[in-house]
């Protein structure tokens, strides 16, 4: 964590396998953002040169979007930030079941999930979702030869809640997409009871996952940035 004096914060972590940083808070006087953002990208630069660092900042914020965008950031995620509270088991139609996906089933579901995953330039792609995947729950659909069609990944939070990382399917079919939301869900009910709080960031250009967000009782908390730079 870094502080500056003037009420300004910046709380970042790292991964040094995959040369990944990134920004949990960056938190500064308005008035003074310029100056204070360029000590903290300096100060960042000097310890984590030649990381990819990423910061999110609300699409609201915009000091932050005209510094970033002035300083050469790139813009890599433009999305919604919606939120379901007090989670209560869906009324679920098992038509299109989900598998659970175990460290035991985990080396078949990880090309499907790489499919994805890597052309996104997520930082869960399989290899970092196998290491961490205690602190998480999948869930992929099955078609009747046996191959994943779809799947589902959801980051448990330490605060009673939980993060949905990625929504995958092949096709990009809604009736795929509604089920594994409505089952990941039921899932999570089932383990954690009513939950405080699920987050799910969605692209803006993904209507059809707003609009089934929304039917599984999410409600839009934001609009969300999400900028780049190697330091």
């Amino acid at each position: 964590m870094l502080h500056i004096p003037g009420w300004s914060v910046c709380v970042y972590h790292w991964d040094s396998e995959e040369n990944y940083s990134q920004a949990s808070h960056f938190l500064i006087n308005a008035g003074s953002y310029i100056r204070v953002a360029d000590e903290f990208i300096s100060f960042l630069a000097k310890r984590l040169g030649g990381y990819d660092f990423l910061i999110g900042v609300p699409a609201a914020n915009s000091s932050a979007i005209d510094y970033f965008e002035q300083r050469g950031f790139a813009c890599i995620e433009s999305s919604i930030d919606t939120r379901l509270y007090n989670l209560q088991p869906p009324q679920v139609t098992a038509s299109k079941p989900a598998e659970k996906i175990t460290a035991d089933n985990f080396a078949e579901y990880a090309a499907f999930h790489d499919k994805f995953a890597l052309p996104a330039e997520m930082y869960y792609h399989s290899k970092n979702l196998k290491r961490d995947l205690e602190h998480f729950r999948v869930l992929a659909l099955r078609r009747r030869d046996g191959k994943i069609y779809g799947s589902i990944f959801a980051r448990i939070l330490p605060d009673n809640g939980a993060d949905i990382v990625g929504l995958f399917s092949d096709g990009d079919v809604p009736s795929e997409k509604e089920a594994l939301i409505n089952q990941l869900l039921l899932a999570l009910y089932s383990e954690f009871g009513a939950m405080d709080e699920v987050i799910f960031f969605i692209d803006e250009g993904s209507g059809s996952e707003l609009d089934l967000a929304l039917g599984a009782g999410f409600k839009i908390k934001d609009r969300y940035r999400l900028y780049k730079q190697s330091l």
